[in-house]
């Protein structure tokens, strides 16, 4: 029999030399040296390819209005404390608009559509219920038919006062539906216009606001003869300005959107492709079993008359 080694005795898990490595140790397991508490160590930023980069951030903005308290209404008639002021000197409008908005009064854009003539004087109601919806929404009549603001009095006045405008000579008219005559000069009336304009529209872009006047309130030889609605002597300088965005809006803005959905429209109902349900080779027909039986649990042996009827589908297989 061989002597049997016994192996040396291992280190015991309390002993001194143990306990010294556990102490030692940190919570992540390594015993290399740990950075004080309080100091956490940040991911470096990525360093840019470029010298020069941009980023986006929020900040506050410091531009941000008051949101301007405005009621829509129908009368040209101010209500009492207020002065109706027309479009057409949009320094004078938006001064008002200004101190109203700081001052937290309430403005009103007054939209007035005369009723077809010939039918006797309308009623308050008429005017409500051809410029305003139901619950006093806006409509396509009430944006077509604005003429001028009733502001409060006071704020009139010290916008008077803060743009040293003579009370005299820069007179401002009241509500009136006459039209206004035409200047002879071309300059005069391009200056009035391009003032209704800013007032009315005061987010048009330039290009857009030259073209409207060049196009529409310009004399020259017309086609056939026609003037344009902006030379029309029929109807108020601000309707005249209205009706010649709008049309300039149709004619530049929408007719290339809708083309080409008149173009399909056009082409389908002509019929000129031959695209129809009589051209098709093979149709989708449905076939529905309506079952004559009320078990529902029925065998295959047994043999339930059912009656199978047909319905031709128009879509194509």
């Amino acid at each position: 029999m061989g002597t049997n080694k016994r192996k040396p005795p291992a280190t015991v898990a309390g002993g001194p030399k143990e306990r010294h490595k556990r102490a030692q140790r940190h919570g992540n397991g390594s015993l290399s040296p740990q950075p004080a508490s309080g100091l956490g160590a940040k991911r470096p930023l990525p360093k840019p390819k470029d010298k020069h980069h941009s980023y986006l951030e929020f900040v506050e903005n410091k531009d941000r209005k008051k949101k301007l308290d405005f009621t829509n209404i129908f009368t040209r008639n101010p209500p009492e404390g207020y002065v109706f002021i027309p479009v057409g000197n949009p320094a004078l409008t938006n001064f008002c608009k200004e101190l109203s908005r700081e001052q937290g009064v309430k403005v009103y854009f007054v939209s007035v559509r005369e009723p077809h003539r010939g039918k006797g004087k309308a009623s308050p109601e008429a005017y409500q219920t051809q410029n305003c919806g139901a619950s006093g929404t806006q409509t396509f009549a009430n944006q077509m038919s604005r003429m001028g603001f009733h502001f409060l009095s006071s704020i009139v006045d010290k916008a008077r006062e803060c743009l040293s405008l003579d009370p005299i000579a820069d007179f401002v008219p009241g509500p009136s539906q006459a039209p206004e005559p035409i200047p002879e000069s071309q300059t005069e009336y391009h200056a009035q216009v391009d003032g209704v304009l800013r007032d009315l529209f005061p987010r048009i872009p330039n290009t857009d606001r030259q073209i409207i006047i060049d196009h529409a309130f310009t004399r020259r030889e017309r086609y056939r003869g026609e003037p344009p609605v902006g030379l029309s002597t029929s109807m108020t300088l601000a309707r005249r300005v209205q009706l010649a965005v709008l049309a300039h809006i149709r004619h530049t803005h929408t007719r290339r959107v809708v083309q080409t959905t008149c173009l399909d429209f056009l082409v389908k109902w002509r019929g000129d492709e031959e695209t129809g349900r009589d051209q098709l080779e093979e149709i989708l027909r449905e076939v529905v079993v309506i079952s004559d039986s009320e078990d529902d649990e029925s065998t295959d042996d047994e043999h339930v008359g059912t009656a199978a009827t047909a319905f031709d589908s128009p879509s194509a297989r």
